[in-house]
């Protein structure tokens, strides 16, 4: 009796189906109090938005980076990445909401900001509605051109050729402008008066962190869906990887901890006085330990990086992080003492990353061949 040959498009058939479904059904409760709270939806709706930007365009600089250094990690991950990443085109049509409610979410929005003339003159001119709109389209667009780009160019195995490494160095520089002036304007100006020049990379990380453990987790699901293995020596580059970018993050966070914490300016310091008070601390410590700490000490051991279950765990770890750090970053912008999260915070990001994942697993459907061939390769290299 021949054994039925595992279908990989199968298993992502029903997470999409089960993704569709959570994303819409939750979507109903978070539309209903847009009537009713307008300005908690849209508040809301940018936590979510960001939240469903990280693995996306993480995805991208993670492919672009491999094109200009090569490696056995990128081959591995390179149709989940090359599939998140062509995500980016629909995902720029969610930051619609985000336009629509400026005056909502922005100080600067308002119609009587710095109506005494307070600000500095380049904060004036830089934070106008039309100026922020402008540069917006820059963004969105210039991360659209390049996931087309990676779309059409990525696949996993294929020699890295003279083009490729000057696309990637390229394609690296304009994300690394793009994300840092995106992150001054749709993070850092919540709060207007506040600046941090380490802002930026730590978007970059944040970005980093979410596409790389969705990107293992997800290729492990498939992997084991083809009764396959990945390659022991493959998984541990993987973990290392991951181990590395957990270290640079907590890195650039601390840093950005004791420079702001020790000038103790009261323009820069009150940022993190509204984040390490009694309202906030918890999710603070919550992100330390699931960002940081466990999957710090559980890396360190060569066991868990060598095993795909072990892996797997760490990485669900480090995306299931991601939500509170984003939580950590933004909402305390809007509300800093009381009841830190309202209910939308959750039930929104969930909604809209369950509706970006049903669109991930879409263009994962359309390459099964060479996710297959790419299961085989990593029992190839066990071998």
């Amino acid at each position: 009796m021949s054994t039925p040959i595992p279908d990989p498009g199968a298993a992502i058939r029903g997470l999409r189906r089960g993704a569709c479904t959570i994303g819409y059904l939750l979507a109903v409760p978070a539309v209903a109090e847009w009537f009713l709270d307008p300005q908690q939806f849209y508040r809301s709706y940018l936590v979510a938005f960001l939240f469903i930007l990280a693995p996306a365009l993480g995805a991208l600089a993670w492919i672009l980076l491999h094109w200009l250094t090569g490696g056995r990690w990128g081959d591995t991950l390179s149709d989940v990445l090359a599939a998140a990443a062509g995500t980016l085109p629909f995902v720029a049509l969610f930051f619609l909401p985000v336009l629509f409610g400026l005056r909502e979410i922005y100080p600067w929005a308002a119609a009587d900001w710095n109506r005494d003339g307070a600000a500095p003159l380049h904060q004036s001119l830089f934070l106008q509605r039309p100026f922020f709109i402008a540069r917006a389209a820059v963004y969105l667009l210039v991360w659209a051109g390049l996931s087309r780009i990676v779309r059409a160019r990525s696949s996993p195995g294929s020699l890295v050729s003279r083009r490729r490494v000057a696309l990637g160095a390229v394609g690296l520089i304009a994300c690394f402008l793009t994300i840092t002036l995106a992150s001054v304007d749709w993070g850092m100006s919540l709060s207007p008066g506040w600046y941090s020049s380490i802002y930026g990379l730590l978007w970059i990380l944040d970005q980093a962190l979410a596409a790389l453990s969705l990107a293992i987790l997800v290729r492990l699901f498939l992997a084991r869906v083809l009764q396959s293995e990945v390659a022991k020596e493959t998984l541990q580059d993987l973990g290392s990887l991951l181990f590395a970018a957990v270290l640079t993050w907590v890195y650039l966070a601390f840093s950005q901890l004791l420079i702001i914490w020790s000038a103790n300016l009261p323009e820069e310091v009150t940022w993190y006085v509204d984040r390490l008070g009694p309202a906030w601390r918890g999710i603070g410590l919550i992100v330390l330990l699931a960002h940081f700490f466990l999957p710090f000490l559980l890396l360190l051991m060569r066991k868990v990086k060598r095993r795909a279950a072990y892996l797997a765990a760490v990485c669900a770890i480090v995306l299931a992080a991601r939500l509170p750090d984003e939580l950590w970053m933004i909402v305390p912008a809007f509300r800093a003492h009381g009841i830190p999260v309202h209910w939308l915070d959750l039930v929104l990001p969930a909604s809209l990353f369950a509706i970006w994942c049903w669109l991930f697993l879409v263009k994962l459907e359309q390459r099964p061949a060479s996710l297959e061939g790419a299961a085989r390769s990593g029992n190839l290299e066990a071998a």
